[in-house]
C-alpha cells in the first residue's frame, strides 16, 4: 500500500528544556504509515534552517520518501510548547515558509501515482480544476515517533 501525507510539518520546541521534535500531523502520519509497513511519502515545504536539517534527516532515518519534499529559503515552521505538571500546553505557533503552501503541478503529476484508479480521468480532472493544487491533507494524531 502507498501513502502520501501532504502539507504540515513543524517543529515541536519545548523551549525551556532546549528539546526540539519533528512533527506536525501530515509528517506524524507519513512517519506512522511506514512504520506500519506502507510506503510512505511526504509532500510539503521546509526551511533552510537547522530545523529544517533536522526535519529531513529525521524522515530519511524513517525510511519516508521525500523527493517532493521542498526547501524553501526562511525557517521551518514552530511550535512552541510548555510542559505543565506533565503535560503539554501548546503555545504560539509560527508557519514560516509553510506560509501559502501550494501544490505544483509536478506535485499532482507524482501524487497521481497514489491513486486508486478508480480516481483517474475525469475524476481527478474535475478534483483539479476544484482547486487541488491549494489542497493540503492533515490527519490529527498525537504521540512521538
Amino acid at each position: 500500500m502507498r501513502l502520501a501525507a501532504i502539507g504540515d510539518n513543524c517543529v515541536d520546541f519545548y523551549e525551556k528544556q532546549g528539546w526540539a521534535y519533528p512533527g506536525g500531523n501530515a509528517v506524524n502520519v507519513a512517519v506512522y504509515g511506514r512504520q506500519l509497513g506502507m510506503d510512505a511519502a511526504y509532500l510539503g515545504w521546509i526551511g533552510t534552517d537547522n530545523f529544517g536539517d533536522m526535519m529531513q534527516e529525521k524522515l530519511k532515518e524513517q525510511d519516508v520518501e521525500t523527493v517532493r519534499m521542498q526547501r524553501k529559503q526562511g525557517k521551518t515552521a514552530i511550535t512552541y510548547i510548555e510542559l505543565l505538571d506533565g503535560d503539554r500546553k501548546f503555545g504560539e505557533d509560527f508557519l514560516n515558509v509553510l506560509e501559502g503552501f501550494q501544490l505544483s503541478d509536478g506535485d499532482l503529476q507524482y501524487l497521481a501515482g497514489f491513486l486508486n484508479k478508480a480516481l483517474e480521468g475525469e475524476p481527478l480532472k474535475r478534483c483539479m480544476e476544484a482547486g487541488a493544487k491549494k489542497a493540503a491533507l492533515t490527519i490529527s494524531h498525537f504521540g512521538a515517533w
